[in-house]
Protein backbone atom coordinates (compact mmCIF):
# COMPACT_ATOMS: atom_id res chain seq x y z
CA UNK A 1 0.00 0.00 0.00
CA UNK A 2 1.74 3.33 -0.86
CA UNK A 3 2.24 6.19 1.64
CA UNK A 4 -0.12 9.21 1.23
CA UNK A 5 2.11 12.31 0.55
CA UNK A 6 1.43 15.74 1.42
CA UNK A 7 1.96 18.77 -1.21
CA UNK A 8 1.51 22.79 -1.21
CA UNK A 9 -0.03 24.04 -4.18
CA UNK A 10 0.06 28.33 -5.17
CA UNK A 11 -3.99 29.77 -6.15
CA UNK A 12 -3.55 30.53 -9.81
CA UNK A 13 -5.78 33.97 -8.89
CA UNK A 14 -4.61 35.10 -5.70
CA UNK A 15 -1.91 33.36 -4.58
CA UNK A 16 -3.16 31.28 -1.55
CA UNK A 17 -1.06 28.02 -0.86
CA UNK A 18 -3.63 25.46 -0.29
CA UNK A 19 -2.10 22.08 1.30
CA UNK A 20 -3.43 18.68 0.27
CA UNK A 21 -2.74 15.30 0.94
CA UNK A 22 -3.34 12.06 -0.76
CA UNK A 23 -1.81 9.03 -2.87
CA UNK A 24 1.39 9.34 -5.58
CA UNK A 25 -0.22 9.61 -8.55
CA UNK A 26 -3.75 10.52 -7.30
CA UNK A 27 -6.11 13.14 -8.76
CA UNK A 28 -7.34 16.25 -6.54
CA UNK A 29 -9.67 18.29 -6.73
CA UNK A 30 -8.78 21.94 -4.66
CA UNK A 31 -11.02 24.59 -3.18
CA UNK A 32 -8.92 28.13 -2.66
CA UNK A 33 -9.87 28.61 1.09
CA UNK A 34 -9.30 32.25 0.39
CA UNK A 35 -11.27 33.24 -3.26
CA UNK A 36 -12.95 29.95 -3.69
CA UNK A 37 -10.95 28.91 -7.02
CA UNK A 38 -11.55 25.48 -7.87
CA UNK A 39 -8.72 23.46 -9.49
CA UNK A 40 -7.81 19.75 -10.04
CA UNK A 41 -4.35 19.10 -9.13
CA UNK A 42 -2.07 15.83 -9.70
CA UNK A 43 0.20 14.24 -6.94
CA UNK A 44 3.03 13.37 -8.52
CA UNK A 45 6.01 11.75 -6.41
CA UNK A 46 9.18 14.07 -6.22
CA UNK A 47 12.36 13.15 -4.15
CA UNK A 48 12.12 14.61 -0.65
CA UNK A 49 15.26 16.26 1.11
CA UNK A 50 16.13 13.58 3.02
CA UNK A 51 15.79 11.01 -0.10
CA UNK A 52 18.05 13.24 -2.47
CA UNK A 53 20.89 13.33 0.56
CA UNK A 54 20.70 9.67 0.91
CA UNK A 55 21.37 9.38 -2.92
CA UNK A 56 23.94 12.19 -3.48
CA UNK A 57 25.36 13.23 0.02
CA UNK A 58 27.36 11.56 3.10
CA UNK A 59 25.23 12.52 5.94
CA UNK A 60 28.32 12.72 8.43
CA UNK A 61 30.20 14.86 5.68
CA UNK A 62 27.88 16.38 3.61
CA UNK A 63 30.09 15.76 0.62
CA UNK A 64 29.02 13.75 -2.77
CA UNK A 65 30.80 10.64 -3.28
CA UNK A 66 33.17 11.70 -5.82
CA UNK A 67 34.11 15.10 -3.53
CA UNK A 68 34.85 12.49 -1.07
CA UNK A 69 37.19 9.98 -3.17
CA UNK A 70 39.00 13.76 -4.63
CA UNK A 71 39.67 14.66 -1.45
CA UNK A 72 41.17 11.32 -0.18
CA UNK A 73 43.70 10.63 -2.64
CA UNK A 74 44.36 14.55 -2.67
CA UNK A 75 44.96 13.48 1.11
CA UNK A 76 46.80 10.76 0.72
CA UNK A 77 49.27 12.60 -1.89
CA UNK A 78 49.94 15.04 0.52
CA UNK A 79 51.28 12.55 3.53
CA UNK A 80 53.21 10.74 0.63
CA UNK A 81 54.83 13.69 -0.17
CA UNK A 82 54.74 15.05 3.49
CA UNK A 83 56.45 11.62 5.14
CA UNK A 84 58.38 10.56 2.02
CA UNK A 85 59.78 13.96 0.41
CA UNK A 86 59.53 16.75 3.14
CA UNK A 87 60.19 15.32 6.18
CA UNK A 88 63.61 13.10 5.41
CA UNK A 89 64.58 16.22 3.52
CA UNK A 90 64.44 18.63 6.83
CA UNK A 91 66.32 15.98 8.96
CA UNK A 92 69.16 15.63 6.01
CA UNK A 93 68.22 11.89 5.07
CA UNK A 94 67.04 13.20 1.62
CA UNK A 95 69.16 15.68 -0.62
CA UNK A 96 67.99 17.41 -4.05
CA UNK A 97 71.05 17.71 -6.09
CA UNK A 98 71.94 19.74 -9.38
CA UNK A 99 74.06 17.74 -12.11
CA UNK A 100 76.94 20.43 -13.31
CA UNK A 101 79.21 18.32 -15.66
CA UNK A 102 78.26 15.32 -18.18
CA UNK A 103 80.49 12.57 -16.77
CA UNK A 104 77.41 10.67 -16.16
CA UNK A 105 76.18 10.68 -19.06
CA UNK A 106 73.64 9.11 -20.88
CA UNK A 107 72.05 8.41 -17.56
CA UNK A 108 72.28 11.45 -16.08
CA UNK A 109 72.94 14.52 -18.02
CA UNK A 110 74.07 18.66 -16.83
CA UNK A 111 71.07 19.92 -15.79
CA UNK A 112 69.36 17.13 -13.81
CA UNK A 113 68.46 17.02 -10.43
CA UNK A 114 69.45 13.98 -8.11
CA UNK A 115 67.55 12.61 -5.48
CA UNK A 116 70.07 10.94 -2.69
CA UNK A 117 68.37 9.22 0.20
CA UNK A 118 71.38 8.44 2.93
CA UNK A 119 72.74 4.58 3.21
CA UNK A 120 74.83 3.17 5.21
CA UNK A 121 78.39 1.76 3.71
CA UNK A 122 77.69 -1.55 4.24
CA UNK A 123 74.53 -1.33 2.06
CA UNK A 124 76.02 -0.28 -0.90
CA UNK A 125 76.72 -2.47 -3.80
CA UNK A 126 78.67 -2.83 -6.63
CA UNK A 127 76.74 -0.67 -9.48
CA UNK A 128 75.06 2.21 -7.05
CA UNK A 129 75.23 5.58 -7.93
CA UNK A 130 76.15 7.33 -4.92
CA UNK A 131 76.81 10.87 -3.96
CA UNK A 132 79.55 11.58 -1.96
CA UNK A 133 81.68 14.49 -1.09
CA UNK A 134 84.54 16.19 -2.28
CA UNK A 135 86.02 19.48 -1.49
CA UNK A 136 88.28 21.89 -3.04
CA UNK A 137 90.15 25.04 -2.17
CA UNK A 138 87.82 26.83 -4.19
CA UNK A 139 84.54 24.84 -3.17
CA UNK A 140 84.51 23.06 0.09
CA UNK A 141 80.79 22.08 -0.42
CA UNK A 142 81.47 19.84 -3.88
CA UNK A 143 79.86 17.07 -4.15
CA UNK A 144 80.09 14.28 -6.92
CA UNK A 145 77.76 12.09 -8.20
CA UNK A 146 79.20 8.42 -10.02
CA UNK A 147 78.97 4.66 -9.92
CA UNK A 148 80.65 2.17 -7.69
CA UNK A 149 82.83 0.27 -9.84
CA UNK A 150 84.96 -1.96 -6.52
CA UNK A 151 84.18 -1.92 -3.02
CA UNK A 152 87.39 -1.92 -1.22
CA UNK A 153 87.35 -3.28 2.48
CA UNK A 154 90.16 -1.89 4.46
CA UNK A 155 90.79 -2.18 8.00
CA UNK A 156 89.91 1.33 8.96
CA UNK A 157 86.41 1.05 7.16
CA UNK A 158 84.81 0.79 3.45
CA UNK A 159 86.47 2.64 0.86
CA UNK A 160 84.62 2.90 -2.73
CA UNK A 161 86.21 2.79 -6.02
CA UNK A 162 84.17 5.29 -8.19
CA UNK A 163 83.81 6.37 -11.80
CA UNK A 164 81.51 8.39 -14.08
CA UNK A 165 79.83 6.61 -16.54
CA UNK A 166 81.48 8.99 -19.52
CA UNK A 167 84.54 8.60 -18.09
CA UNK A 168 87.43 6.61 -19.38
CA UNK A 169 89.18 6.19 -16.12
CA UNK A 170 88.31 5.60 -12.73
CA UNK A 171 88.46 8.62 -10.23
CA UNK A 172 92.45 8.87 -8.88
CA UNK A 173 91.33 8.70 -5.13
CA UNK A 174 88.87 5.90 -3.37
CA UNK A 175 86.31 7.58 -1.37
CA UNK A 176 85.80 6.94 2.20
CA UNK A 177 82.72 5.83 3.56
CA UNK A 178 83.00 8.92 6.02
CA UNK A 179 82.48 10.84 2.73
CA UNK A 180 79.27 9.19 1.92
CA UNK A 181 76.07 11.58 1.36
CA UNK A 182 73.93 8.95 -0.07
CA UNK A 183 72.54 6.47 -2.94
CA UNK A 184 70.73 8.05 -6.30
CA UNK A 185 67.44 6.45 -6.55
CA UNK A 186 66.38 9.04 -8.98
CA UNK A 187 67.21 11.73 -11.30
CA UNK A 188 64.78 14.42 -12.45
CA UNK A 189 65.72 15.33 -16.05
CA UNK A 190 66.09 19.07 -16.55
CA UNK A 191 64.79 20.53 -13.59
CA UNK A 192 68.39 21.62 -12.69
CA UNK A 193 68.42 24.22 -15.04
CA UNK A 194 65.81 26.54 -13.59
CA UNK A 195 67.73 27.54 -10.18
CA UNK A 196 70.35 28.77 -12.38
CA UNK A 197 68.41 30.36 -14.62
CA UNK A 198 66.56 32.23 -12.39
CA UNK A 199 70.19 33.76 -11.18
CA UNK A 200 70.51 35.48 -14.90
CA UNK A 201 68.94 38.34 -15.13
CA UNK A 202 66.60 37.21 -18.32
CA UNK A 203 65.63 34.68 -15.81
CA UNK A 204 64.84 36.83 -13.07
CA UNK A 205 62.62 38.92 -14.73
CA UNK A 206 60.53 36.46 -16.48
CA UNK A 207 60.13 33.63 -13.60
CA UNK A 208 60.09 36.72 -10.35
CA UNK A 209 59.29 40.29 -12.14
CA UNK A 210 57.07 39.45 -13.92
CA UNK A 211 54.55 36.93 -11.79
CA UNK A 212 55.47 38.74 -8.55
CA UNK A 213 53.77 41.65 -10.69
CA UNK A 214 50.97 40.11 -11.64
CA UNK A 215 50.04 38.70 -8.83
CA UNK A 216 50.38 42.38 -6.89
CA UNK A 217 48.27 43.55 -10.02
CA UNK A 218 45.46 40.80 -9.85
CA UNK A 219 45.31 41.28 -5.72
CA UNK A 220 44.67 45.22 -5.93
CA UNK A 221 42.27 44.16 -9.02
CA UNK A 222 40.52 42.33 -5.86
CA UNK A 223 40.99 45.02 -3.36
CA UNK A 224 39.55 48.26 -5.65
CA UNK A 225 36.32 45.58 -6.36
CA UNK A 226 35.57 44.66 -3.25
CA UNK A 227 35.78 48.01 -2.07
CA UNK A 228 33.18 48.88 -4.83
CA UNK A 229 31.07 45.86 -3.03
CA UNK A 230 30.93 47.31 0.00
CA UNK A 231 29.83 50.59 -0.73
CA UNK A 232 27.80 49.22 -3.72
CA UNK A 233 26.22 47.47 -0.28
CA UNK A 234 26.02 50.07 1.73
CA UNK A 235 23.52 51.85 -1.08
CA UNK A 236 20.05 51.51 0.12
CA UNK A 237 17.28 53.00 -1.89
CA UNK A 238 12.86 52.88 -1.92
CA UNK A 239 10.81 52.47 -4.45
CA UNK A 240 7.41 51.97 -5.82
CA UNK A 241 6.56 49.02 -7.98
CA UNK A 242 3.11 48.73 -9.61
CA UNK A 243 1.70 45.48 -9.63
CA UNK A 244 0.32 43.55 -12.79
CA UNK A 245 -2.36 42.00 -11.89
CA UNK A 246 -4.56 44.40 -9.57
CA UNK A 247 -2.63 47.55 -10.01
CA UNK A 248 -1.72 48.22 -6.73
CA UNK A 249 1.04 50.47 -5.47
CA UNK A 250 3.87 48.27 -3.42
CA UNK A 251 6.79 50.06 -1.80
CA UNK A 252 10.06 48.02 -1.18
CA UNK A 253 13.59 48.76 0.25
CA UNK A 254 16.52 47.32 -0.67
CA UNK A 255 20.62 47.51 -1.89
CA UNK A 256 20.79 48.60 -5.15
CA UNK A 257 21.10 45.98 -8.27
CA UNK A 258 19.89 43.66 -5.67
CA UNK A 259 16.68 41.02 -6.55
CA UNK A 260 14.15 41.12 -4.04
CA UNK A 261 10.80 39.47 -3.75
CA UNK A 262 7.59 41.51 -3.52
CA UNK A 263 4.08 40.13 -2.71
CA UNK A 264 0.67 42.75 -3.35
CA UNK A 265 -0.87 43.30 0.00
CA UNK A 266 -4.13 43.40 -1.95
CA UNK A 267 -4.18 40.30 -4.31
CA UNK A 268 -1.51 38.36 -2.81
CA UNK A 269 0.40 38.66 -6.07
CA UNK A 270 3.99 37.71 -5.94
CA UNK A 271 6.68 38.65 -8.24
CA UNK A 272 10.57 39.56 -8.49
CA UNK A 273 11.92 43.23 -9.32
CA UNK A 274 15.50 44.55 -9.15
CA UNK A 275 15.96 47.86 -7.50
CA UNK A 276 17.92 50.11 -9.41
CA UNK A 277 18.96 53.43 -8.94
CA UNK A 278 17.28 56.19 -11.18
Amino acid sequence: MAEEMKKTFACPKCGEHVKCKGKPGAKIVLTCPKCNTKGVVFLSKRENNKEKKQKYKIHATGLTKKQIVGYSVAGIIALLFIFGVLVPALLGQLHFLIVLSESMKPNINMGDIVVTASANPEDIQVGDVITFRQPTASNPDRSVTHRVIEIIDDDPGINFQTKGDANEDPDMVPIKSSDLIGKVFVSIPYIGYLPHYVKTPLGFVLLVIIPGSLIILLELKDVVKNTKNKKKKNDRIRKLFKCPRCGTKVECEGIIDKTIHVVCPSCNNRGVVTLKKT
